[in-house]
């Protein structure tokens, strides 16, 4: 009996301070690491978006398929890391910009039926595809937002890391 608690007693003491050292050696979140991570995406108090039931993100830290604000966020990060942080509209998907919104004659949908809330894609300047939701339609004009969706809001992301290599 006195040998196992002497062990317990041993352990107590020498486990707490090497953990910190193998926690210290672990890859942390910098340019070119290949980063796994789920999150977690809400504004205005509901989720937008989540990795929940889904596999979980993978990106290449640095590479500019996040936004800078989100990057910023999780540098330095390694795996087991959590952390929940918020983004203003600037730092996450913009202000709403009032020149985003076009007016477009009806007669250019054809036969299409449109309505309020209707997304679409349509080419823009460099051939990418650009996604726009019908904002309004009016007798014989449709106003077509071009917006990010998430523009002018605050969200916030909460993400766990999985995986630094």
């Amino acid at each position: 009996m006195k040998i196992r608690f002497a062990l317990l007693l041993l352990a107590a003491c020498v486990l707490p301070n090497a953990a910190p050292a193998r926690a210290a050696s672990w890859p942390v979140i910098e340019e070119g690491k290949k980063v796994k991570m789920t999150y977690t995406l809400t504004a205005d108090g509901k989720e937008i978006d989540s990795t929940a039931n889904k596999p979980p993100l993978e990106f290449v830290f640095g590479e500019p398929a996040l936004l800078p604000a989100l990057q910023k966020n999780v540098q330095g990060l390694k795996a087991g890391d959590h952390k929940k942080f918020t983004l203003t509209p600037k730092e996450g998907f913009g202000e709403v910009n009032p020149k985003a919104r076009v007016e477009v004659p009806l007669a250019n949908f054809h036969e299409a039926k449109v309505e309020k809330g209707m997304v679409f894609s349509t080419p823009g300047k460099n051939g990418q595809p650009v996604n726009g939701v019908v904002h309004e339609v009016r007798k014989d004009i449709v106003v077509i937002d071009f917006n990010h969706p998430l523009a002018g809001k605050t969200v916030v992301f909460d993400v766990e890391i999985l995986d630094v290599k």
